[in-house]
């Protein structure tokens, strides 16, 4: 399951990830292939937004169902190098290896989808 609870303003919220939070990224300007880099070059407004769309995505699919400002709250609580956000980013992490497709290495080396 690709769902994780946190605490925002004193209430549980379920932040959930999969297509819909990729799709929504990928519409924010992100690019799949460059993820890691955005979120090292600037984990301030990558996570946040993150954090925000598995929330929307974890209650219906709504981006009227939260404001992302409080999610900078809540990066601003826990911190970067906590263990509740490097929970939430392996989550997430996990979650889009499993919708990737997987790749065989051949004899030399280069990758090629399984089928």
């Amino acid at each position: 399951m690709n769902e994780i609870k946190i605490k925002l303003n004193g209430k549980s919220i379920t932040l959930k990830f999969g297509s819909w939070v990729m799709m929504q990224l990928i519409e924010s300007g992100y690019e799949l292939a460059n993820l890691s880099d955005d979120i090292n070059k600037n984990p301030f407004k990558f996570i946040p937004k993150l954090l925000y769309l598995g929330a929307c995505n974890g209650k219906s699919k709504n981006l009227n169902d939260f404001n992302e400002g409080d999610f900078f709250e809540f990066l601003d609580s826990v911190g970067l190098d906590s263990k509740e956000l490097s929970d939430i980013l392996g989550l997430f992490t996990s979650s889009i290896r499993a919708d990737l497709p997987q790749e065989e290495v051949n004899e030399k080396g280069k990758g090629t989808k399984k089928k």
